[in-house]
């Protein structure tokens, strides 16, 4: 909406609004397990939460709305074969959420191609070396990007807090590390924000932080 306002010499101020009541699954889980006997872990992993952004386009800034971040590329992929890894099925009660005990494996393999069509063969930083607002799916998630990309724990400071203090959030997660990395003092120019879905799919955008 933002790229096809600037086309038209339009100013754009789009509100995103992300809002996640996963708390209300809890029945569905509970149902499920009541027929099949066995208890799912997803119900445990997700908590409630909601984040909003102002996305512009340069005609709509001004002195008084200033930018915090850039948003230089993104792209989205689905790793191939990995469609049994995560998935939701909605039922009467609400949702399902099922996750393989390979995903986090997956999701660190997934990576990489979005980094590549990101910062390959162009004039930025390693990966590595940038900050990250990357989705707190979970600890073994966490841990399997750094240890994929090479990331140090600093770089993943704001990650960390939010997965530490809120947990996963689903949608909303990659918001809310994004807030809290603005408020954490300076850091790198370059940003990498990757956040996962049902797929497995990986969006994944290359920012400029201007805060």
């Amino acid at each position: 909406m933002a790229c096809a306002a600037s086309l038209r010499g339009r100013p754009a101020r789009i509100l995103v609004v992300a809002c996640e009541l996963s708390s209300i699954n809890l029945r569905a889980e509970l149902e499920a397990a009541n027929q099949s006997g066995k208890i799912r872990i997803g119900g445990a992993l997700f908590s409630d939460g909601a984040a909003a952004v102002v996305l512009c386009n340069d005609l709509a800034l001004t002195e008084k709305m200033p930018r915090l971040f850039t948003i230089a590329d993104w792209c989205q992929n689905v790793a191939p074969e990995t469609y049994d890894e995560v998935s939701v099925t909605t039922v009467s009660q609400g949702f399902l959420v099922y996750l393989s005990k390979t995903l986090p494996r997956h999701a660190a393999a997934a990576v990489h191609r979005p980094l590549e069509r990101l910062f390959g063969k162009k004039n930025l930083p390693p990966p590595a070396e940038c900050d990250w607002a990357l989705h707190a799916g979970g600890a073994a998630i966490i841990q399997g990007v750094q240890k994929s990309v090479g990331i140090p724990d600093h770089h993943l400071r704001g990650t960390s807090a939010v997965y530490r203090t809120r947990g996963n959030t689903a949608s909303v997660t990659v918001l809310a590390v994004l807030d809290k990395l603005r408020t954490m003092g300076p850091g790198t120019r370059d940003v990498v924000m990757c956040s996962f879905g049902p797929g497995l799919t990986v969006e994944m955008a290359r920012l400029k932080r201007h805060c």
